[in-house]
């Protein structure tokens, strides 16, 4: 199961684990919850209906979130298909839940869709691979900065 050099730490882990076990029975711990405020009440039970993502119906978007300066989360979407024509989109689109608004923001350099996702890193978003319109897998990393509304195409990544 382990390469030899490797045996010792399994034995480590192992006493580790069992050390941690008892025939004792133990009964699930229970937690006072503290009664909800009214603001945090109402979202646990209700949906509230807020401003639609505006433009043409897509899918295969990705999305991430990043603090703005005033320290509100702005949801970031980015790419996409159009779900009528099957185009590849290159919109960014950004939205502010405090403000209940949506703006446009600088295009992608290369319009994808069905990314590998996106992460953020130091306030910055990153979208890898992708396909485009004719159905070609993209490698690049393009990399979308919302303190500068601009977005680069960071690395080609070789096959």
């Amino acid at each position: 199961m382990f390469p030899p050099g490797n045996r010792l730490l399994s034995l480590a882990l192992l006493s580790v684990t069992l050390a941690g076990c008892s025939e004792t029975a133990t009964q699930p711990e229970t937690v006072e919850s503290a009664p909800l405020g009214g603001e945090l009440a109402a979202a646990v039970n209700d949906w509230t209906t807020r401003a639609n993502l505006p433009g043409i119906e897509r899918r295969g978007l990705t999305t991430a979130v990043v603090q703005n300066s005033s320290n509100q989360s702005i949801l970031y979407a980015l790419g996409g298909r159009v779900i009528e024509t099957g185009g590849s989109l290159g919109k960014v689109q950004a939205y502010n839940a405090a403000t209940n608004t949506w703006t446009h923001k600088a295009s992608m350099p290369i319009a994808v869709y069905s990314t590998n996702g996106a992460g953020v890193i130091g306030g910055k978003i990153y979208v890898s691979g992708g396909i485009t319109r004719d159905k070609f897998f993209r490698n690049e990393l393009q990399v979308y900065d919302p303190a500068t509304d601009q977005v680069t195409v960071a690395a080609d990544f070789v096959r």
